[in-house]
């Protein structure tokens, strides 16, 4: 019996090496081709499993659908209006940092200027196209949000102030109207 398990093992090594003789080396890999793997299936990604090339297509079309940045003007609510010795003079808080400043006719805020102030409303206008605005709206003619937090300071601009004592018991007057309003 031996000379028979001598001569399998010999023909099974032989059958092994031609075998082996016959299959192609692998192709050598470039550079980062080889880590390809652990690339596409790497365990501190949220992605992996996913083909690469499929998360670059999703992530272009969430830069398409990211919103642009919010207008200034949408920030920016009219709150009142004053008329003192016939001049009118307009209100607005800023919902973002809670300020209250005033503007009269032809003054600038955010990125326009006041073109007319009546009793009840105002004209925006900015590159060249004219909002009404009427009381509570934004500056885009939407209605306006709510501040974030309370006024840190009341700062009337030079153009609108009525009068030091005046004007600043009318904005005292309005930012505690405006905060009872809020907490409704």
């Amino acid at each position: 019996m031996k000379p028979l398990t001598a001569l399998l093992a010999f023909m099974i090594s032989a059958q092994l090496a031609a075998s082996e003789a016959r299959t192609e080396p692998p192709p050598q890999q470039n550079g980062w081709d080889r880590y390809k793997i652990l690339i596409q299936r790497n365990i501190f990604s949220k992605d992996r499993g996913r083909p690469r090339e499929e998360r670059r297509s999703e992530d272009r079309g969430k830069e398409k659908e990211t919103p642009p940045p919010p207008k200034p003007e949408a920030d920016i609510t009219l709150i009142g209006i004053l008329e003192k010795d016939g001049k009118l003079a307009a209100f607005f808080e800023n919902a973002k940092t809670g300020l209250i400043q005033s503007a009269a006719s032809g003054d600038s805020i955010a990125r326009g200027k006041i073109g007319g102030i009546t009793l009840d409303r105002i004209e925006y206008v900015y590159d060249g196209a004219t909002v009404t605005v009427a009381i509570g709206n934004n500056l885009e003619g939407a209605a306006g949000s709510k501040s974030s937090g309370a006024p840190q300071s009341t700062s009337p601009s030079s153009g609108g102030n009525t009068g030091p004592s005046d004007a600043n018991a009318l904005l005292e007057r309005m930012r505690k109207k405006r905060q009872e309003e809020m907490r409704k």
